[in-house]
């Protein structure tokens, strides 16, 4: 199903820096890096969006 969405950045501070809207958009692919509970490493995905327009707010 395909929804309109935003994709929003904050600072330290949980202040907002920057938005982008998005139209009719779904997500096409889905990803993680491996999570090792012992290491101090940070676990990140990786969202892809495909979508019908993309405008800064």
């Amino acid at each position: 199903e395909r929804t309109n969405g935003s994709i929003v950045i904050y600072d330290t501070a949980g202040t907002e820096v920057g938005r982008w809207n998005f139209e009719r958009g779904w997500p096409s692919a889905w990803s993680a890096s491996d999570l090792d509970a012992g290491a101090d490493d940070v676990m990140i995905e990786e969202l892809t969006i495909c979508h019908e327009g993309l405008f800064k707010a």
